[in-house]
């Protein structure tokens, strides 16, 4: 249980990261989405851009503008902080 639950808070993490880090670089990131041939070429360009998984650059082209706000950008990052403390818990334990 203990190793699916770490399993499950990696994949939140990194959804969690590459968006905070794409908010973060967002004229980067919305040229590089504009100048993309299609969504893939967008997907490969943005983890070479970030150095995000792919599960992180899906999440970034699936999310709405809103979520660019400043609002937003600091929710984002108490989560990324949140998660790096769980996951460091939890793999703590294993240990």
């Amino acid at each position: 249980m203990t190793a699916r639950l770490v399993d499950e808070l990696r994949e939140q993490l990194a959804i969690y990261s590459a968006i905070h880090a794409a908010m973060t670089r967002w004229p980067e990131v919305s040229a590089l989405a504009a100048e993309a041939e299609d969504p893939d070429d967008a997907l490969q360009r943005l983890c070479s851009l970030l150095g995000v998984s792919e599960l992180g650059a899906r999440a970034i082209l699936d999310m709405q503008l809103r979520r660019v706000t400043v609002l937003e950008r600091e929710r984002m990052a108490g989560r990324v902080r949140e998660l790096e403390q769980e996951l460091e818990q939890l793999e703590n334990r294993e240990a």
